[in-house]
């Protein structure tokens, strides 16, 4: 990003876990019941994880109880990490990637390892021999892309490139689960340092996605494999201790894992960020590039063209090699001066190739295996494409002592691990109970310069793979405003290029009165996200207080570990207890004199920090380039759906004309339709090979005209006969029913007979009606307009079937129930026998 820097407050932005969720027999609840209280935007909240590889991305969600793959456009689950630019328009994933040999020039890949580095940087330098697009020097000393945008030559930064390609995995994930995606958890290598991953954040900003978490491939891997995993061990037993190995594209990264129920812990990360599947390629290219020279007398690496068509056949063969043991050949047409080119290559030759690569892989496994300081390792799971190289199997059982277990998909592991942080993160999903524990890949240390009151110093704060997020504090003994800058531990292993992290300045520091200086503590953070920051800081000042008084109020800053640093500055300092101190001052009433002690106060301080990363403005001018690039993007694609709706029906109506719509159009009409599809059609491929959407819709507008009544002709005579026919048979069904009430028929015996009169008039009429159009109809021409439409035929059907239906389905009335006869009651011989009350008087 060049030496582009942003003035701003620092604050504490680290995203925090929710609270614990309810473990469930499916590993993702999306119960409707959960949702009841939250807002309606909340309840169509996106789950979605970015695998953004610098091959290819994968994109998963959370859905249906579990982890799903989205596919792109071209239904396929990987969507390559390429932009390239056209005179109109842009085009992204796998139709940039497609087009790679025929755009060398404008179409950016590998722009992943390009974000948030200077252009003198020596990775940068480095990759430079990789690229056929333009790379040059900002002016703030960063990386431009130089490309032929719109008929002329545009720049970008890598940010932008990126936040194209993350603005295309938007679409595709919108388009699959039909609503708005904005939050998403994205991985990231775990060896990228604080700059890289701000970059990355501009780049999602850039998108108009809000990235809850930038999560470590290997966390993300480890999450995916611990959810799932049904044997880990629970209580005091020990940990499942799992090593990961993910061979990437570029890069090779090892974590170490403790698991135990429903949590893991990173013990530690070993990367190579220049050690990957690509290495492998190359030395394909190169080994084949020496044998073109000396058999076709061609030099295949002076050409960019020729070098990424030999490179793509070359990753073809190492797969290839992946599992067939025996020689196998390589053949490229028309490769350069219009030779065909052969070779061929077997697996142990291929090894002998890579004999380096293989060593370098090794000592990277021997560091993870040191680092665990003899604790024993349960499994070795291996992810990436490059893992399926068996040589790289071979080095697992050698250095571990195990074979290698495949247990998650190599592929869609790492994007499915960030769809499930995201649906951990996210209040509309309910996940089992999982806790998560990463660590810092790089030693992290704290400079100050030497002042009036104090030398030049440095404190390591966070030291590597310390756990995170996790927060510090740091005391130092200032009397004025002074300065910080963070930086990477150099024995850490952080790249020498991109150590620096930021600089704070500290402010309103004063001395306490009657002291030298006072006593200033520093909170320092590493968030969720992997960055490190400068979140508050605080002075104490000491202030007399009487004891009868109301208690001074102090709100003590939150820590999580105190640090002190080495030598005078950054330690704690620990003074005598002074609370109880004589006064000189006269004393007129002893006795009501009032006793005063010491107490310690913090007053806040003001921070000024300065990160590697873009203002705000360019940001937005970022974004507001986006959307116009956007807009033109989508304007050709509506251009191109008109065009491609234009020849469409040109062809479709000259085939039926000529075909099964003959019969429904007059010569002459066919021979006028056909000239203004064969005018229509020139002018396609002539001048209107090129011209706005209005001019396409107009043409298809008045082809369509012409067109329209003979396809209507060609349906109504499909259709007609079919409506006539049921016609006929309502009025059948409706003649035996009035058969049936003439002879007698039980079931019809409540109907009126006036009632009856009308079914019959009706049916009589509408018999009339459809013999007469029946009869025209049939000597009627085919290419002339119907006697009767068929809508005029289901209107005259309705009315009959309005009429007749409520007369024929008249229920019958329910029968009068006969009254009972009333019932005799029995004869008494006395009042006893009548019930009579006993009491009641008699006459």
């Amino acid at each position: 990003m060049g030496g582009v820097f942003q003035r701003q407050k620092s604050k504490d932005t680290t995203q925090k876990y929710p609270a614990p969720r309810t473990s469930r027999s499916q590993l993702f609840d999306f119960a409707p019941s959960s949702l009841v209280d939250l807002p309606e935007e909340s309840r169509k909240m996106s789950v979605i994880g970015i695998d953004l590889g610098t091959q290819s991305c994968y994109v998963a969600t959370a859905r249906s109880g579990g982890i799903e793959l989205i596919l792109n456009d071209y239904s396929m689950r990987d969507t390559p990490s390429a932009v390239a630019f056209h005179e109109k328009n842009r085009s992204m994933g796998v139709a940039a990637r497609n087009n790679l040999v025929g755009n060398l020039t404008s179409t950016v890949y590998n722009f992943k390892r390009l974000l948030g580095k200077n252009f003198n940087d020596a990775a940068v330098q480095e990759e430079l021999k990789y690229l056929s697009y333009k790379v040059h020097e900002t002016n703030g000393g960063g990386v431009g892309i130089t490309t032929t945008y719109l008929g002329k030559e545009t720049e970008f930064v890598p940010e932008q490139i990126c936040g194209m390609l993350l603005g295309k995995l938007k679409a595709i994930s919108e388009a699959d689960l039909k609503i708005p995606v904005t939050d998403c958890v994205i991985s990231v290598p775990a060896y990228y340092t604080d700059v890289e991953r701000r970059a990355l954040l501009a780049a999602a900003q850039i998108a108009g996605l809000n990235v809850l978490r930038l999560m470590n491939d290997t966390t993300a891997v480890a999450l995916s494999y611990g959810l799932y995993s049904q044997e880990l061990p629970e209580g005091d037993q020990p940990p499942l201790n799992v090593v990961f190995l993910d061979v990437g594209y570029c890069s090779t990264q090892l974590a170490s894992v403790a698991y135990n129920k429903g949590k893991f812990k990173v013990l530690n990360t070993v990367t190579d960020p220049d050690l990957g599947g690509r290495n492998l390629d190359y030395a394909l290219v190169q080994h084949f590039a020496e044998e073109f020279r000396g058999k076709y007398k061609i030099d295949v690496l002076s050409n960019k063209r020729a070098t990424i068509r030999l490179r793509d056949e070359c990753e073809k063969l190492k797969k290839m090699m992946s599992s067939i043991a025996n020689e196998i050949p390589l053949n490229i047409e028309c490769f350069m001066n219009d030779k065909d080119v052969s070779g061929k290559m077997k697996r142990e030759d291929f090894e002998v190739l890579i004999a380096d690569y293989l060593q370098r892989t090794e000592t990277r496994m021997r560091e993870m295996l040191d680092s665990l300081k003899g604790a024993e390792v349960h499994r070795v799971e291996i992810v990436g494409a490059g893992v399926r190289v068996p040589a790289i199997k071979a080095l697992v059982k050698k250095v571990f002592g195990i074979d290698p277990t495949t247990s998650l998909n190599q592929d869609e592991a790492v994007a499915r691990g960030c769809a499930i942080q995201c649906a951990i993160l996210s209040p509309t999903v309910k996940v089992k109970d999982f806790a998560i524990g990463d660590v810092c890949p790089y030693g992290i240390e704290l400079r100050w310069p030497a002042d009036r009151a104090s030398q030049a110093g440095a404190l390591e704060v966070f030291p590597r793979n310390h756990a995170i997020p996790f927060a510090k504090v740091v005391t130092f003994n200032r009397s004025e405003p002074f300065q910080l800058e963070a930086c990477y531990s150099a024995a850490a292993g952080a790249p020498k290029d991109s150590s620096w992290i930021g600089k704070f300045r500290i402010l309103d520091v004063k001395a306490t009165p009657g002291e030298i200086s006072t006593k200033v503590r520093i909170k320092s953070r590493i968030g969720l996200n992997g960055l490190f920051s400068v979140t508050n800081a605080y002075r104490e000042e000491v202030v007399l207080v009487e004891e009868d008084a109301a208690t001074v109020q102090i709100q003590p800053m939150e820590t999580d570990e105190a640090v002190a640093a080495a030598g005078k500055d950054g330690e704690s300092q620990e003074r005598p207890d002074s609370s109880k101190m004589d006064t000189d001052e006269p004393q007129e009433n002893p006795e009501k004199q009032k006793k005063t002690k010491k107490q310690s106060k913090q007053i806040e301080l003001r921070i000024e920090a300065e990160y590697r990363e873009y203002p705000a403005k360019t940001i937005q001018a970022f974004i507001e380039q986006e959307n116009e690039m956007s807009s033109q993007d989508k304007a050709e694609k509506e251009k191109a759906h008109a065009r491609n709706a234009l020849e469409e029906y040109i062809y479709e109506a000259r085939d039926k004309v000529n075909g099964d719509h003959a019969d429904y159009v007059a010569e002459s009409d066919r021979e006028k339709f056909s000239t203004l599809l064969r005018e229509a059609e020139d002018w396609l491929y002539s001048d209107g090979e090129d011209q706005p959407k209005s001019s396409y819709s107009a043409k298809l507008h008045d082809l369509q005209s012409h067109g329209a009544p003979i396809t209507a002709r060609y349906k109504e005579a499909q259709e007609r006969p079919h409506l006539f026919q049921e016609m006929s048979r309502y009025m059948q069904l409706t003649r035996k029913a009035v058969d049936a009430f003439e002879a007698g028929d039980e079931k019809l015996a409540h109907i009126d007979a006036k009632d009856m009169d009308k079914v019959i008039k009706t049916v009589d009429e509408k018999q009339r009606w459809l013999d007469e159009k029946m009869n025209a109809q049939s000597k009627r021409a085919l290419h002339l307009e119907p006697v009767v439409a068929i809508a005029q035929i289901k209107k005259e059907k309705e009315e009959m079937e309005r009429l007749v239906n409520p007369i024929l389905n008249k229920p019958k009335p329910k029968p009068v129930p006969k009254p009972e006869p009333p019932k005799e009651e029995p004869k008494t011989a006395d009042a006893g026998d009548a019930g009579m009350d006993t009491d009641a008087p008699m006459d």
